[in-house]
């Protein structure tokens, strides 16, 4: 009988036989550490401990900085989604520790460790996969990989590459929810089992200030220490880089160290770099290295400094440098990282692997991989694909929303669409909207301003219209746009287009609906109100003479600036469009709402017009 196998306080449970988190059944990512850090919490749930306790369990006979702990807990509430002004799970008591304080559950149930077995994947292969998954004709969504091959495929070229000296340095970029961390998983897992390879993993935490020096570079040199003999990694250090023995701590053995060795320099910057330099390479003489830094957006420059010198240096290693970052998160946080990628770029000394969207098809591929037996209309993936754009995290959610409310479900062991999708019915995910909603945040007060300004006129707009709403230089409004395509930040160029006054305006569009949206909620209604009215009354002047092809537009911002008597003028003449069409379906919908808004018109307004 094991004790305490499992430390559950739903939906998450720990696993500690294997070390891993678990909210029901999903893996979720911690880093040791970060790992050490809630164990130790949940075990004595309820109890204050005190910083100085959390600090002499995890890192013993190690000096660390109270900024250390603080990132943990900060990871530790991110993947339990705990809000430190409102804790479900840990409380902090300012100046002296944290509580747990959510109930916790001690489980012994071997089928704990099989429910862990199965989220994990049983992906060591001394381990072999022995339990079938959750149904049979369903596939877990993180098996379903589609759309990347190409990028694996890339990244399987460099690392054959590295295989023979020939040291590579990538940077995996993408937006929140595209799938960096996704297709380096896939990566990793495909050269895990050769034992001739080495992985040593860090990630950056969002810090305030400058940060800890090297933090992530530490994290991975601490997951090499894991490794059941790291004695080869002691012996490097000692001789190659012996500043760096006390960073680590006691992830390795100091003890024997200490009693053979002359006492542990100290250096700066530059000694350290050369350092850590030479002991990669050291490393990597008869094994391949690989070194994946995550979430370049918050590295401290050190960080980069060390990136950059060793994708500089010229001596063969069998080293591959991973690098990932999201490109707006660092241009908000005005972070040097894309500055650094660039200029090794221009040397030849690094590749970009940019994660983007999925296409239709790929959409439509993930559906045939996660329900691999069913019947499924060729309008579900149409109809996925149009309203998440491809987005991966959104689509992901989005089917699991159809599944959780039996738009889709499984009879006889055949997957069938059993209503109607419509796409409103899509929720965009929360965690999206919040990271967006973030990034917003960071933006000048004049940005922000225009890019909530272009959401009312539509998810596609000119220039000319959003100076006009503006109120601002057309000329300052259309650098503003175009700075945020360069960037691939929030829009797209869509080149220029006539206006019916012959003149010429740049239009652009939202790079996805969410971004749209996410703008226009931030709006205060006031505003949204006033400028779906500036924008009809300006569509009104300027397209008079092809008045009816804007019809539907013009009724949906008349409707929405609470003008609607004028939308109600709108959707009839769309309805005329339509039957003159012989749409009738189209023509009625439109009527139908005509009709629903006449009872919105106020009374006074009506009389008036009788």
């Amino acid at each position: 009988m094991h004790e305490h196998l499992s430390i559950q306080f739903p939906p998450f449970h720990l696993d500690l036989a294997n070390e891993r988190l678990f909210k029901n059944r999903e893996a979720l990512s911690l880093r040791p550490k970060s790992l050490a850090v809630l164990r130790y919490l949940a075990e004595r749930a309820g109890r204050l401990v005190k910083k100085e306790e959390l600090l002499d369990a995890v890192w013993p006979d190690t000096a660390v900085t109270d900024t250390l702990l603080k990132g943990c807990v900060k990871e530790i509430r991110h993947a339990l989604g705990d809000d430190a002004s409102a804790p479900r799970f840990i409380e902090t008591a300012h100046r002296r520790g944290y509580r747990f304080i959510a109930e916790v559950d001690r489980a012994t149930d071997p089928d704990v460790m099989q429910l862990a077995d199965f989220a994990s994947g049983e992906r060591r292969a001394s381990r072999p996969h022995t339990h079938e998954p959750i149904h049979p004709s369903v596939a877990r969504p993180d098996d379903c990989f589609v759309g990347r091959s190409q990028g694996l495929s890339q990244l399987d070229e460099m690392f054959q590459l590295a295989s023979t000296g020939r040291r590579q340095t990538v940077f995996v970029t993408g937006e929140p929810g595209f799938g960096k961390t996704t297709i380096i998983e896939r990566f990793l897992r495909s050269i895990s089992y050769d034992p001739n390879v080495a992985i040593a993993r860090g990630h950056c935490m969002e810090q305030y200030g400058c940060g800890e020096p090297y933090l992530p570079i530490l994290d991975a040199l601490s997951d090499l220490c894991r490794e059941p003999d790291c004695s080869n990694l002691t012996r490097v250090l000692s001789r190659y880089a012996p500043t760096w023995l006390r960073r680590i701590g006691s992830a390795i053995d100091l003890a024997s160290f200490n009693a053979s060795s002359p006492k542990v320099p100290t250096g700066g910057p530059e000694r350290m770099l050369r350092e850590m330099a030479d002991a990669f390479e050291a490393l990597s003489s008869d094994t391949t290295l690989v070194l994946v830094i995550e979430d370049l957006q918050w590295a401290d420059y050190s960080t980069l400094d060390l990136i950059t010198a060793i994708a500089r240096r010229r001596k063969p290693a069998k080293l591959m440098l991973f690098g990932s970052y999201r490109p707006v998160d660092a241009i908000l946080g005005g972070h040097p990282v894309r500055e650094v990628k660039q200029e090794l770029r221009m040397h030849n000394l690094c590749r970009e692997l940019r994660i983007g969207m999925l296409n239709e098809e790929e959409v439509r591929d993930y559906l045939l991989v996660r329900f691999p037996v069913n019947y499924f209309p060729k309008t579900l993936a149409h109809s996925l694909y149009k309203r998440t754009e491809g987005h991966p995290l959104f689509m992901v959610n989005a089917v699991d929303h159809l599944v959780s409310r039996g738009f889709i479900a499984e009879e006889n062991q055949v997957w069938l669409q059993k209503t109607a999708v419509v796409e409103d019915q899509i929720e965009v995910p929360e965690d999206i909207r919040r990271m967006i909603e973030k990034q917003a945040e960071r933006l000048s007060t004049f940005d922000r301003r225009l890019l909530e300004a272009a959401s009312v006129i539509g998810k596609e707009f000119s220039t000319s219209d959003l100076s006009y709403a503006l109120r601002e230089d057309p000329v300052q409004v259309e650098e503003a746009c175009e700075t945020f395509a360069r960037r691939n930040q929030f829009l797209e160029s869509m080149g220029a287009a006539d206006l019916p006054d012959g003149a010429v305006s740049a239009r652009y569009r939202f790079a996805h609906a969410i971004y749209q949206n996410v703008f226009y909620r931030a709006l205060p209604a006031a505003q949204r109100i006033r400028l779906h009215l500036v924008v009809a009354e300006r569509w009104e002047t300027i397209h008079r003479e092809s008045i009816e092809d804007f019809a539907v537009e013009l009724a949906m911002h008349f409707e929405e600036g609470r003008a609607y008597h004028r939308a109600i003028t709108y959707l009839r003449m769309a309805a005329d469009n339509e039957l003159r069409r012989s749409a009738n379906n189209e023509a009625t919908s439109y009527l139908m709402k005509a009709h629903e808004l006449t009872k919105r018109v106020p009374q006074s307004e009506t009389e008036g017009r009788g």
